[in-house]
């Protein structure tokens, strides 16, 4: 399956055996690099591990926390507090001097850390991110369709991608919020994403009225804040890496 994802230097694309990930230099000349996944050099994932992959609601929670160690570590702080309030703890903490120092200090941390992400990925480099991104899916969408992958099909391509990973964050936003009346916030961390996983794996969603809606607002948003359209050399370097990846894989058959 063919997947893709834009940085702030250029684009990875990847399919079940290679990667390839080009970066962009400020001359607007490019490196590009190609490796074998990870998942094709070791094969041993255990059997429980797969069956889990086979469930519906538990495999998108089992997808993310492979792919995200802040998924991961979210999940635990949730179900941590949960759990303390379940046993009516987090009074008890609350009272405590050293409790009230740790809860500082992990704001502290966290108002950092968000300070420099919006300084280095939205102040810095937003808008070429945002380009590469509206590259990807050009170049996805025309590969998709079956045109040939020459500059003026690319080009004239949207910007829009069904399987954009946006979507699937637009849609995990609107069920958390729909789920506000649920006492405990790992639940709603949990149900809400296992959720939205499912939504997004559906093939035949614009047959439901309401997901229709749901899926047309990530369209919007992926328009409108997620994508702009890409500079011509960025589209270029683009197609070029794309073609590297078919070739990869026409060579393994």
């Amino acid at each position: 399956m063919i997947n893709g994802n834009a940085r702030n230097d250029g684009v990875r694309f990847g399919s079940d055996k290679y990667s390839v990930h080009f970066s962009m230099e400020k001359n607007l000349s490019y490196k590009v690099h190609i490796s074998k996944n990870l998942s094709e050099k070791v094969k041993t994932v255990g059997t429980f591990k797969r069956f889990l992959h086979k469930i519906p609601f538990i495999r998108g929670i089992m997808v993310q926390m492979e792919q995200s160690k802040g998924y991961t570590l979210m999940l635990l702080v949730l179900f941590t507090w949960d759990i303390l309030r379940m046993f009516n703890m987090e009074e008890d903490l609350e009272n405590s001097d050293i409790f009230n120092v740790v809860i500082i200090a992990i704001v502290v941390l966290m108002v950092l850390y968000t300070v420099m992400f919006i300084f280095r990925k939205i102040l810095l480099n937003y808008k070429t991110t945002l380009q590469f991104h509206g590259a990807e899916h050009k170049v996805i969408n025309t590969y998709l369709e079956g045109l040939d992958l020459n500059f003026e099909n690319v080009k004239k391509a949207s910007r829009v991608s069904r399987w954009c990973g946006t979507e699937l964050m637009v849609f995990y936003f609107v069920l958390f919020v729909m789920t506000f009346f649920l006492k405990y916030d790992s639940i709603r961390f949990l149900l809400a994403f296992s959720v939205a996983f499912e939504i997004f794996n559906l093939k035949d969603e614009d047959k439901i009225p309401v997901l229709r809606v749901l899926f047309k607002l990530g369209y919007f948003c992926q328009e409108r804040i997620f994508t702009k359209e890409p500079l011509n050399e960025q589209l270029e370097a683009s197609i070029e890496s794309f073609k590297m990846l078919l070739e990869a894989e026409k060579e393994e058959i």
